[in-house]
């Protein structure tokens, strides 16, 4: 595990997964049922865990080799 939290392709990837799964669960969907809708505290979870991802992401583009360290500091 952590020669792969090392590795900056596999961390920007597992980051932009977690991207996606946001954007399908704060999204309409039409496959989605009634009682499949976030409340308002996970919303703004999922707000918050999203600013979060792209700022390291963007910290990890600027300097991909001390970035490890802070990817899980939140």
């Amino acid at each position: 595990m952590e020669l792969q939290l090392n590795d900056v392709t596999f961390r920007q990837n597992i980051l932009v997964q977690f991207l996606i799964i946001f954007q399908y669960l704060v999204s309409p969907v039409k496959s989605k049922q009634a009682q499949q809708t976030l409340n308002d505290e996970q919303s703004q979870w999922i707000k918050k865990t999203t600013h979060q991802i792209n700022e390291v992401k963007i910290q990890t583009m600027r300097n991909p080799i001390d970035s490890h360290s802070n990817l899980f500091s939140y």
